[in-house]
């Protein structure tokens, strides 16, 4: 019996020994399991920062992009009308090249598939000085 009763408890502590082994085994692959869910989920947070900040970057641009320009074109029309005030015939010119440049622009648009610009009905807003008559 004494062979028997080895036997018996040899072979219950290797069972033991294989249970011992496969919960271990099954703790470390939870474990790697939650290290890689921590991972996913850190990425995925740094993903979403990173959209949201691109987002308030693209909208601060975009917003200092169209202030430039309106300097931009504010200065170019304050001096096309300074200059046009001081010279009637550039006035004059500069009037009757306005509808030969709305084709062209107009033409441009439509082969870049642009839409169209509104109407202008006027191009200068100030009044063209007249020259003294001294």
């Amino acid at each position: 019996m004494s062979v028997i009763s080895n036997v018996t408890r040899t072979a219950g502590t290797i069972l033991s020994a294989i249970d011992a082994l496969a919960n271990a085994s099954a703790r470390t692959v939870n474990t790697a399991a939650s290290g890689l869910d921590m991972l996913d989920t850190f990425v995925q947070d740094a993903k979403t920062r990173q959209v949201i900040d691109s987002t308030f970057d693209m909208v601060e641009y975009a917003e200092n992009a169209m202030l430039r320009s309106q300097v931009d074109a504010a200065a170019t029309r304050a001096n096309l009308n300074l200059r046009l005030e001081q010279d009637s015939r550039l006035k004059a010119e500069f009037d009757n090249q306005a509808a030969r440049y709305a084709e062209i622009s107009k033409a441009l648009r439509t082969k870049l598939g642009m839409p169209a610009l509104p109407e202008v009905t006027k191009t200068v807003t100030a009044p063209v000085a007249e020259p003294n008559q001294s």
